[in-house]
């Protein structure tokens, strides 16, 4: 069995109904689905435990049930890059039904008594395959005639023609609605159902789109909810990278009579992040609805003969996160330096190079069981990097803007919890804690998509979650992000701007928590494996003591790798 990158983004009853400037020309077609309604029984299918044949059917004679979590069925299928898709399937009780694209998941969940139809809708952007699946969602549930077909090419796919550039994600402050989240603005539907909606807060919320690379933006174009009955106040903002300061090139009002896209002159601008500004509308409502974001210009760098590295990336002071990410650096006060630089190792018995597997694209192995650290009062081997302690790398939270991305995929044994990233600060101890683990823990709230903990020691589904501090320093909060089982990866990024520490999980953030009281904060990442007993979810009372730690482990686990993929880092002191 293959388990495959578990991202996912809730889309409830999207239709295509892409409605802009110029409109593509529509060319259906029905891609292949091996053995859809599951008459071959799993022919065709993955099928993960606890799954089976039911006699219940939609129409045929048999269809897929599944019956508890971990349960799913998955196939992949072949994709036209660029091309708006709609995948259906019915489902009976209660199932997702989704397609990971590789760089993102897209799904619909539902719960009924009876059969009924569940659609998602979709762009393959630059895919060329994707796996089509319907898993567990709460309950038991049927799933029975899946189908995909193409409906349309994407209206300015070639960039060259009409001038979209291609927007890689969407994310906002973490103030939206968990049904409506910001990658709803860039699926290429601007139906109702497939909004972005966040509340105003105290005066104003935040959309930001981040191009593939540095382009030069001309115009922005947004299609508004309630776009007809409604003018929207608002202000368009850019910036080159990833981080830094924005540049206002926008300032203006919606006409307040369309729902369709309304284009938007902007000051030309070479930009990788554009960001819109909602601040009200003329309902007086505090919620603020876009049902799609375009934003049109020209490469940055396609006319451009200089020799200047501040448009051409050539290494100096304005190089951006990307372009040290592409040369396996990491983005230290405006400059590409080596990891090395900034950050210390903390492991033992194998060499200092050890963790990096390729440095362009970036790639780093962590293996607790292969490097047996110890640290003082520590509850297990570990292998990972911290920032360095001494010099002047370490200061307040306050004091500085820090970004750490990266896809993480675990290899881990049934029973194991590992600690994979962790945010300290001098006068708080733990600001974040990143754990894995297939232990009996509970106590979660639901992940941001939905997704319920499983909370079953060494059934090999392992909950990821995050310990965040509590503002007023009276302890910690315990949040659910996903979950998954060996050989699934999953991203995750966390961002402190100047004591805002934001997390997010498959795109999709937690509420932010401020830190006030840090004054020498740093960041670690790469594979702490806790001495915990997966049978009886004791630690290990001795510790390390006369070697005990390594009979421990030898007991239980014989692999423990922790992988950083597509990963990044940004370090701005003030």
């Amino acid at each position: 069995m293959k388990f495959i990158t578990q991202k996912k983004y809730l889309y409830l009853s999207l239709t295509t109904a892409l409605s802009i400037a110029s409109t593509a020309n529509v060319n259906a077609a029905t891609v292949n689905i091996d053995n859809p309604g599951f008459e071959s029984s799993f022919d065709g299918w993955t099928d993960d435990d606890p799954s089976a044949i039911s006699g219940d059917s939609h129409s045929g004679s048999k269809s897929a049930k599944i019956t508890g979590s971990g349960g799913r069925v998955d196939q992949t299928v072949t994709l036209t890059p660029n091309t708006n898709y709609v995948l259906t399937a019915y489902v009976e009780g209660s199932g997702e039904v989704g397609i990971n694209l590789g760089s993102s998941t897209e799904s619909t969940k539902s719960t009924s008594d009876d059969w009924s139809e569940v659609t998602v809708s979709f762009n393959s952007g630059s895919a060329t395959s994707g796996e089509i699946f319907g898993k567990y969602y709460n309950d038991e549930g049927r799933f029975d005639d899946f189908t995909l077909e193409s409906t349309s090419t994407s209206p300015g796919s070639d960039t060259g023609t009409d001038g979209e550039l291609s927007i890689s994600t969407a994310f906002d402050d973490g103030t939206s609605h968990s049904n409506y989240p910001p990658s709803n603005a860039i699926d290429g539907s601007s139906a109702w159902a497939s909004r972005w909606a966040a509340s105003l807060g105290s005066n104003a919320t935040n959309l930001t789109l981040e191009l593939e690379e540095v382009q030069n933006v001309k115009q922005v174009g947004i299609s508004w909810g309630r776009g007809d009955s409604r003018s929207h106040t608002f202000e368009i903002y850019a910036r080159p990278g990833t981080s830094g300061n924005w540049t206002k090139i926008a300032d203006t009002v919606s006409s307040g009579n369309s729902t369709d896209i309304e284009l938007y002159d902007v000051t030309d601008f070479d930009a990788q992040q554009v960001r819109v500004k909602a601040q009200s509308n003329s309902a007086g409502s505090s919620w603020m609805n876009i049902t799609e974001v375009k934003i049109y210009g020209e490469n940055s760098g396609s006319n451009n003969d200089d020799d200047d590295d501040s448009n051409n990336g050539g290494g100096g002071d304005n190089s951006d996160g990307n372009e040290c990410q592409a040369s396996g650096k990491m983005l230290y006060n405006g400059s590409c330096v080596e990891y090395s630089e900034v950050y210390e190792a903390e492991h033992g018995e194998i060499g200092e190079d050890d963790h990096i597997v390729s440095l362009s694209p970036i790639e780093m192995k962590f293996d607790a069981l292969a490097a047996q650290h110890v640290t003082e009062n520590g509850n297990g081997w570990r292998h990972e990097l911290k920032i360095k302690s001494s010099g002047d790398y370490r200061v307040g939270m306050t004091e500085l803007y820090e970004e750490f991305k990266a896809t993480i995929t675990a290899n881990l044994d049934d029973g194991a919890k590992t600690i994979v990233a962790q945010h300290h600060a001098a006068d708080t101890a733990t600001i974040t804690k990143l754990y894995i683990a297939d232990l009996d823990e509970g106590g979660f709230e639901n992940a941001p998509d939905g997704t319920e903990s499983d909370s079953v020691a060494m059934n090999g589904i392992f909950d990821v979650y995050i310990r965040l501090a509590k503002e007023d320093g009276s302890g910690e909060t315990k949040h659910l992000l996903t979950t998954i089982r060996s050989g699934d990866s999953f991203d995750f990024e966390e961002i402190n701007d100047h004591g805002t520490v934001t997390v997010k999980i498959n795109g999709q953030s937690l509420s932010p928590i401020s830190v006030s009281d840090s004054s020498a904060s740093y960041f670690k990442f790469g594979n702490y494996q806790q001495a915990q007993n997966p049978e009886t979810n004791e630690k290990l009372e001795s510790g390390d003591a006369d070697g005990d730690f390594a009979d421990f482990y030898e007991e239980f686990f014989d692999t423990s790798e922790i992988i950083f993929t597509d990963m990044s880092y940004t370090r701005t002191l003030d």
